[in-house]
């Protein structure tokens, strides 16, 4: 591979990563403070699928 195709999908794997980090953070962090669940991380629509 090039060079630059390889910066461009660490870029990409960085970024992704950073944002999930991010996300566990957050959920973290309204865990140990105590915060309500006010939304829910499944998609709407796709109740039938959970039964």
């Amino acid at each position: 591979m090039r060079a630059a195709t390889v910066a461009v999908r660490l870029g990409v794997a960085i970024r992704v990563a950073q944002r999930v980090l991010a996300m566990a953070a957050a959920i973290w962090h309204n865990f140990r403070t105590g915060q309500p669940v006010t939304r829910s991380l499944t998609a709407y629509g796709h109740e039938e699928l959970l039964v």
